[in-house]
């Protein structure tokens, strides 16, 4: 009878900072893991909701009992990349190391027509979607999101609330899942639909793809991201990090009120 042990991780943060961490974190974790416990049973799993991201880690220890002085390097180990890698930075400021929006945001110049974003790509629901989707609003937000991230999950549900408060052809919201991908995993398509349910984001929700990625992603090095577009297809801004409700309100009226 094997000796199952398991070991849960959590982390908690306000930006991830890196678009693919959760994809690299994976591999890194399977790497050491091997090396902590070479022999018999284990398996790694990395699950995400809206109250953190969970690192599960089932071994077999008694196979393993002869490797045992190497426990606490490794597991060592794997602490600090959960912390660093899957979660991400906190925001500067907190003195109480509770969770904080970010608000680094970039402006376009004004009257900068030199970028028009240009693409073609589809939704989650498999409806082709293009750039002209920009032409039928005033403001578009363009939400770039992963589904390992706490941050991007977390400030879900007030997005679909804002999408719901606008006239449509004033101002919509439109998500693009970094880690899912068009005509990839279904897995990872079908996490990301569950997610969107359970946070109430209903807004349309873009499957990544090349075009989508060389037209919006290719300098975003942290999600949750957010682009506001003009109806031109012009991106006049750029804010990293999740915010509130009521500080997104803030932005968007503040973006309409120039156009």
């Amino acid at each position: 009878i094997y000796e199952i042990s398991r070991y849960n991780f959590f982390t908690n943060s306000s930006v991830c900072t890196d678009v693919f961490s959760g994809i690299i974190l994976q591999k890194l974790l399977d790497k050491l893991i091997k090396q902590a416990y070479p022999l018999g049973e284990w398996a790694i799993k990395i699950f995400s909701s809206q109250k953190g991201t969970k690192i599960s880690m089932k071994v077999n220890r008694k196979a393993n009992r002869k490797h045992q002085k190497n426990y606490g390097k490794y597991i060592f180990s794997l602490i600090l990349l959960a912390a660093l890698l899957s979660g991400c930075a906190k925001a500067s400021g907190d003195e109480n190391g509770s969770e904080t929006n970010i608000n680094n945001t970039e402006t376009a110049d004004e009257g900068d027509t030199s970028s028009q974003i240009v693409f073609e790509g589809q939704d989650i629901e498999g409806n082709p979607v293009s750039s002209d989707i920009f032409s039928t609003s005033r403001l578009t937000m363009v939400n770039v999101w992963a589904t390992y991230c706490n941050p991007c999950l977390s400030e879900m549900p007030e997005l679909g609330e804002l999408a719901g408060e606008y006239d449509s052809e004033t101002f919509q919201i439109i998500g693009i899942i970094s880690d899912a991908l068009e005509g990839g995993d279904q897995k990872a398509i079908d996490l990301a639909a569950d997610l969107i349910e359970q946070t109430g984001a209903d807004y349309p929700h873009l499957l990544l793809n090349a075009s989508i990625y060389h037209a919006l992603l290719t300098d975003v090095s942290a999600v949750p991201t957010t682009f506001f577009i003009d109806s031109s297809g012009t991106i006049v801004d750029v804010a990293i990090g999740a915010m509130d409700k009521s500080a997104w309100e803030e932005k968007i009226n503040g973006l309409l009120q120039k156009s």
